[in-house]
């Protein structure tokens, strides 16, 4: 057949299989996000562009559709905790804290994108799951596997266990049946394993080249076959030992760990399985499961597999999945080019799960992309903290657990730290980007003398999706309900402030009730201002805070010596956080001058 006529009967077959997926019931799901495929080439062998070189070639070869791929929702940071050491946790806040998991060194803009991508991954893990076990069906998720993860430490390209976080998700939702992890990635599954060594419920089998670990479990199956291992011994391997444990342990729930890396042409691998032999090895397993008494619901995960080619791998195994029995070989050097950017848009855009739609531009080319800006942007708060480390710190505060109560279920953060006005961070909501905290900060080392202050220039805390009522009409300068949080921020800029060593916060209030809220701990840096602000408050004694700041605002407050009405001035109020710079101030006698400087009956209502 010529090449006209190749191209017409793929054609033909597309067609067909679109046509056929009209009149079935969907069977499988695909997990994917664009987050996959937005980490940093670290390493020439490791092809960030896998899990999108896979679902363009399922998408052009019309084996997915509308529906058919989900979008997962990044994993969160409380998720994190409930599986990983808190210490683990607080050591990926570091600057090199990825070297030794990657190798390499990875700075700034990589590390941000490598946490996106991991968390992105493990989302997916966990939707995968659920969708697995609501169906009762397959679902592969075009990532995750990260199976040397530990609570305690990353290792591999492995930042968090996703397999160990679906598990806690399944047990949390009342899932309690048995679970079996099938490890086929080349190298050991040692980090799954030491998570569940003490768990008869979860069974680890793994099937690799060397043993990482010699630590037993009460339930698990660690083969090591040793270099050089050709197809033969290696499916005869499976087939000896997965059979028999099927029958023996009956799971109801089965990860699937299918890695690429044993393949002949893997850039990091030392085994030589043809591909014909890592297809026959994945439809071996997908069989021994289907052929047990209760077929179990599985969740597939990517594993490893390094080098341009080891996306077809999983894309011939997947064709298999989608079509029931047919192998669609992928052609080309990569199926998920410019071309089919748009059509996976449109799959994303259209899955069950998916609330937002996204444009088309979310897959073209961005002002980062292009050339001539040679300045690098600050990555990290304060020239300190990461992304990450903010989220990991309010976590561990309750503030988003506070949010989340409060109906906020899709929250993460932002910065803009090239703003010569301060460095800003943002708490967002959901797709539209609903901005729940604006928090904008600088250096100061002026104000106070031989004093390094961390300075408010600006807080908004606000509920946009509320509104006010007659018991609770906004008060100066609010556009939207607040979210009663003040105490957690100021609470979180505390912190801050003592890890940095810096002396204090300062800030300078733009109304009364925002002075009134924050007294109790703020003084203002001046003893008169600090006197003024007593007498005042001394005025409107016994005045709800929202009545009170609105004689303020209205003029409605008049001093009595004068007559003049009384104006707001803003003035910095401070928040010493060093025990140097509270002694100096107790050395000038503060407290004394604020008593000196009060005055009976200074202010009178009008």
């Amino acid at each position: 057949m010529n090449d006209q006529g190749q191209i017409l009967r793929r054609r033909f077959l597309r067609l067909w299989r679109r046509l056929r997926r009209w009149g079935r019931k969907r069977r499988i799901r695909i997990i994917y996000h664009p987050k996959y495929s937005s980490a940093p080439t670290l390493l020439p062998a490791i092809d960030s562009q896998r899990a999108s070189n896979i679902l363009g070639f399922l998408a052009a070869e019309k084996l997915v559709g509308h529906g058919d791929v989900l979008h997962p929702r990044r994993v969160r940071m409380e998720r994190l905790r409930k599986v990983h050491a808190e210490s683990y946790l607080d050591t990926l806040t570091e600057k090199d804290a990825l070297d030794s998991i990657y190798g390499v060194s990875v700075r700034g803009k990589d590390r941000d994108d490598l946490f996106a991508m991991h968390r992105s991954m493990a989302g997916g893990t966990l939707l995968a799951a659920i969708e697995a076990l609501e169906s009762g069906n397959t679902t592969v998720n075009l990532g995750g596997g990260f199976h040397h993860a530990r609570r305690g430490r990353g290792a591999g390209f492995c930042l968090f266990n996703d397999v160990a976080l679906a598990i806690n998700l399944l047990r949390e939702r009342g899932f309690q049946e048995k679970i079996l992890v099938i490890d086929l990635d080349l190298h050991d599954g040692d980090g799954t394993r030491s998570f569940f060594a003490d768990d008869k419920t979860v069974f680890t089998y793994s099937i690799h080249n060397h043993d990482l670990d010699d630590q037993e479990a009460l339930a698990s199956t660690a083969i090591a076959l040793g270099d050089g291992i050709v197809e033969d011994r290696y499916l005869e391997a499976i087939e000896k030992s997965l059979p028999p444990l099927l029958q023996e342990y009956r799971p109801s729930f089965v990860f699937y760990i299918a890695g690429c890396d044993p393949a002949h042409d893997d850039k990091l691998g030392n085994w030589r399985i043809t591909s014909e032999g890592m297809l026959q090895r994945d439809q071996m397993v997908m069989q021994f499961l289907r052929a047990t008494e209760m077929p179990p619901p599985v969740v597939i995960l990517l594993g490893g597999g390094y080098g341009p080619g080891s996306w077809r791998y999983t894309a011939r195994f997947v064709s298999w999945l989608l079509t029931g029995n047919e192998v669609v070989e992928p052609l080309g050097v990569s199926t998920a080019a410019v071309a089919h950017y748009e059509r996976l848009t449109s799959l994303l855009e259209n899955g069950k799960k998916e609330r937002k739609k996204k444009s088309a531009a979310d897959w073209k080319l961005g002002s980062e992309d292009l050339p001539g800006n040679v300045q690098p942007r600050p990555r990290l708060l304060l020239g300190r903290y990461s992304l990450y480390a903010i989220e990991l710190a309010t976590d561990r505060l309750g503030l988003l657990r506070a949010l989340r109560e409060r109906g906020f279920s899709r929250l993460r953060f932002e910065f803009e730290l090239d703003n010569p006005m301060g460095e800003t961070v943002r708490l967002l909501e959901g797709d539209d980007r609903v901005v729940l905290m604006e928090l904008r900060l600088a250096l100061d080392i002026h104000t106070v003398h031989d004093a390094t202050l961390l300075r408010v220039e600006w807080l908004a805390l606000q509920n946009p999706r509320a509104q006010f009522d007659s018991r609770h009409p906004p008060l100066p300068g609010q556009k939207h309900p607040g979210l009663g949080l003040l105490r957690d921020i100021v609470a979180l800029l505390i912190l801050l402030c003592q890890d940095l060593q810096f002396d204090g916060l300062i800030f300078a209030p733009a109304h009364y009730h925002i002075a009134a809220q924050t007294e109790r701990i703020f003084h203002f840096l001046d003893a008169d201002d600090e006197a003024l602000f007593l007498d005042l408050q001394e005025t409107l004694k016994g005045k709800p805070l929202g009545e009170a700041t609105r004689l303020v605002e209205e003029g409605r407050v008049r001093i009595r010596t004068t007559g003049e009405i009384f104006r707001w001035n803003s003035q910095p109020m401070l928040l010493t956080t060093s025990e140097r710079l509270w002694r100096a101030r107790k050395q000038r006698q503060y407290d004394r001058r604020v008593q000196g400087a009060r005055r009976k009956d200074r202010f009178e209502l009008i």
